[in-house]
């Protein structure tokens, strides 16, 4: 999985990388490190989605959020756009505890992408972004907020609380 190198210099901290990526355990911040490198085209690596596809997906199978995150976000992407794809793995994140992808998860829901519109499971994953911290989950789990009832704001609470 060596792509090719125009900076010379990046060359031996690639091959560092995947050796740390690619150990008995594997480091899994290695394998996002290299995916990183191919997804940018940082460090003098030529960018190759294909390669830091194969590097997410490997670090998500160990668990990874942020690359369980970064592939659905990939397929989030015109070229590559599958929305069904996108929230599975957005919400494999999501359910590690990670802001951003609760973020993407509450708006994937609110917009019906890749399911059908969900007003409560998109206020739950706001809502849980929005106490993590993340700042631009606030106002969207504002505006989904107004449009529910009691009930509904009831029952996506609960969920969040039960999360």
């Amino acid at each position: 999985m060596h792509g090719r190198i125009t900076n010379p210099s990046g060359t031996e901290a690639l091959l560092w990388l995947q050796r740390a990526a690619t150990a008995n355990p594997p480091l899994i911040s290695a394998q996002l490190a290299v995916a990183a490198l191919y997804d940018s085209g940082m460090g003098g690596v030529v960018s190759d989605p294909n390669l830091a596809m194969q590097w997410y997906q490997r670090a998500a199978d160990n668990g990874s959020s942020l690359a369980q995150l970064a592939i659905g976000l990939h397929y989030t992407r015109a070229n590559s756009r599958d929305d069904a794809q996108a929230l599975r793995w957005i919400e494999k994140a999501a359910n590690q505890g990670q802001a951003i992808a609760q973020y993407c998860a509450g708006v994937l829901y609110a917009s019906g992408r890749g399911t059908k519109t969900d007003a409560i499971q998109a206020h739950m994953w706001l809502n849980l972004s929005n106490k993590s911290g993340y700042t631009p989950a606030r106002s969207a789990f504002e505006q989904v907020s107004k449009g529910l009832s009691r009930a509904q704001t009831a029952k996506a609470l609960n969920l969040a609380n039960n999360w």
